[in-house]
This record gives structure tokens, C-alpha cells and sequence, in this order.
């Protein structure tokens, strides 16, 4: 039997060498929608949701399965900005 072992957040991939910052907003068919129109979040392209803030998002959006959470890692987002439940209250 053989297990495989999760890294724990932020550590890299096994094998990527890329270190996971945290989350994005997608649609269904996991598409970014940050940054436009569908973004029920009002989000800017370029945050990255910590996992506390993505955990919060999803609650205020009800679990509405339009909306997913997107892994990012380093290099996926040019110039990104971490944003936590303490940086910035979730917008209305």
C-alpha cells in the first residue's frame, strides 16, 4: 500500500520546485476571473488569496458552485500581491 503525502502549504510540489502562494478566483470551467466583470469579489488581477482569506471568500459567496478556487504558484501571477483576511475585508 502506498500513500502519498501532501506538502504542507507553501512548500513545493513534489518534483515542481514551485512553492504554492495560495488561491485565485475561476469560474467552472477553471477559468481566472479576477480582475473582470464576473469577479463577484471585486479582486484585482494580480491578488493571490491566502488560504484563511480563500476560506472566507468562499463562505461569504455561499459554496455558489459558479465560483472555485484556482491554486497558484510562484511564477503563475507576474508581481503578485498576498492578501489575508486581515489585509482587506471581503467586499460586499
Amino acid at each position: 500500500m502506498s500513500t502519498t503525502a501532501t506538502p504542507p502549504f507553501g512548500a513545493p510540489a513534489p518534483g515542481s520546485g514551485r512553492r504554492m502562494l495560495g488561491f485565485q478566483l475561476a469560474d467552472p470551467s477553471g477559468h481566472n476571473i479576477q480582475g473582470d466583470d464576473e469577479d463577484p469579489l471585486n479582486l484585482t488581477s494580480f491578488q493571490i488569496m491566502t488560504p484563511a482569506y480563500a476560506v472566507a471568500a468562499i463562505a461569504k459567496l455561499g459554496g455558489d458552485s459558479r465560483y472555485l478556487l484556482m491554486p497558484i504558484f510562484e511564477g503563475d501571477i507576474e508581481e503578485p500581491s498576498l492578501i489575508g483576511p486581515s489585509d482587506t475585508e471581503i467586499s460586499e
